[in-house]
């Protein structure tokens, strides 16, 4: 839990990279993944919960991975999530669905 607010950090898993990104009180996890072009997100802007690609402009929702701003691209698949529980000592689970 040592990431600030408003802030994000890649972490490697047995199922590949992920983001652990700190918006609005809570803590959200989802697959370094484009979904427009498979490209990692680092480097992405935040504002809110509102996360914009920093390849393509394309934007989601880290709660859902939902498109919120396509940019003018079609066919944009939604970023893959997981849910992320804070331990009492502060440690970032990912509850990663692998089917």
């Amino acid at each position: 839990a040592d990431i600030p607010e408003g802030s994000y950090q890649i972490v490697e898993t047995p199922d590949g990279p992920w983001i652990i990104v700190h918006a609005e009180g809570g803590f959200h996890a989802v697959r370094d993944r484009c979904g427009h072009f498979p490209q990692t997100m680092m480097g992405a802007r935040l504002t809110g919960f509102r996360w914009r690609c920093p390849h393509h402009g394309v934007t989601y929702d880290i709660r859902t991975g939902e498109v919120v701003d396509d940019a003018g691209f079609v066919d944009i698949d939604p970023l893959t999530t997981a849910a992320c529980v804070v331990r009492d000592d502060g440690m970032v689970l990912l509850d990663i669905d692998t089917d």
